[in-house]
């Protein structure tokens, strides 16, 4: 929580208006952030929620893999046009959304879907008892859905998975 008030502090919290953009402006810009972060989350939510639910039964790896690789894939699909209408964002609304966006993530560590992810990540699924190819690849992926969001924060992406990035034509 602390990180994350220290990051609203550093953007400023609210809309700041100048006499060109006027209220209505000012409304617009923070209803394009809010949609923004909102939709991000929701891909998120629904990322961690598909993920759990593929899992949920335990399924054999040869199952799950495939699974998992099209929730990715899904997720990815529809994350990386919205890192595009990131970058289009000038700085003080990329700032505003992207705070936006680390409240919402951090909130959603405290929801039992989160808190089932994890505990796939962490037990069921754990690094530690992936032992062939296919096993360690499920367990790539599986780690990978809780920092899925890179995809609309190309920055990110870039500096994480350079690989990813320049693959997806992200410059």
């Amino acid at each position: 929580m602390v990180a994350g008030a220290l990051l609203l502090a550093s953007c400023g919290g609210g809309d700041s208006t100048d006499a060109s953009k006027g209220a209505t402006g000012a409304k617009v810009a923070s209803s394009a952030k809010k949609a923004w972060a909102d939709r991000v989350f929701d891909i998120y939510e629904t990322t961690v929620k598909d993920t759990v639910a593929a899992l949920e039964k335990t399924p054999p790896t040869a199952e799950a893999l495939p699974k998992l690789k099209a929730i990715r894939d899904k997720a990815i699909e529809a994350l990386v046009p919205l890192g595009r209408e990131r970058e289009a964002m000038d700085a003080a609304t990329k700032k505003q959304a992207e705070s936006q966006m680390l409240m919402k993530l951090m909130a959603a560590e405290r929801s039992d879907a989160f808190k089932a992810y994890m505990a796939l990540v962490n037990g069921t699924y754990s690094f530690a008892k992936m032992k062939t190819d296919d096993e360690k690849a499920l367990y790539k992926i599986l780690s990978g859905v809780n920092i899925i969001t890179q995809y609309a924060h190309f920055e990110l992406l870039k500096k994480q998975a350079p690989k990813e990035a320049e693959r997806l034509g992200i410059k």
